[in-house]
Order: structure tokens, then sequence, then C-alpha cells
């Protein structure tokens, strides 16, 4: 399978906005670290995740509307913005942070 189609994966996912969802949060833990159920030769996280799904080896658990109600987990993400304001932080403050109309040259 050189190239992976919607196509090849509505078997197994009836509703296209449903396997958007579903691709986006296996790439988003396959991007994290978790371990690829099928083969991969370098590809990114989403071909991964479409593979997966083409397979029938990642699919909802129990009813898929019960399953797209949920948010999906954010912890990483949140995280990653917290370190990031921390980072940030520990720089200084910004120098262009006080730039006041009055310091503007005139003709600019």
């Amino acid at each position: 399978m050189a190239r992976i189609t919607v196509e090849d994966c509505v078997e197994f996912v009836d509703n296209r906005f449903a396997l958007c969802i579903l691709a986006t949060r296996r790439a988003r833990q396959l991007a994290s670290g978790a371990t690829p159920l099928v083969q991969t030769q370098r590809n990114k996280s989403a071909v991964v995740a479409l593979r997966e799904v083409a397979t029938g080896k990642v699919r909802f658990e129990g009813d898929v509307r019960a399953a797209l109600s949920k948010p999906p987990p954010t912890r990483g993400v949140l995280e990653a913005a917290v370190s990031a304001t921390e980072v940030d932080r520990a720089k200084g403050p910004d120098p262009f942070h006080r730039w006041e109309r009055k310091d503007t040259p005139r003709g600019v």
C-alpha cells in the first residue's frame, strides 16, 4: 500500500468526519511517542495513523458519537504552553515591551 486514501479507511469508519477525528487523535498519540501498530518507514505520524485505521488496528472504543462528544486529552499541549511561558520569563523582561509612542522618532 504505497499511498493511503480515505476510501481505504471508510470500510472501518463510515463517517468521514469521524475518520478525521480518529486519525488526528491517533497521530497526536504517535507524535507524543506511542508505538506504531503497523510497520513504518520514516512516515509522518498522520500517514501512520491512517494506515493503522485502514488495516483495522485503530478504531473508536464503543459508540462513535460518544467518542466524538468527549474532548481529546490536552495535557501535553498545556504542559508545553506552560513550559514555554516559563522559558520566556527566565529570559527576563522584553526590551520592546516598554517601547512608548514618545520614543518613536518623528516622521516614522
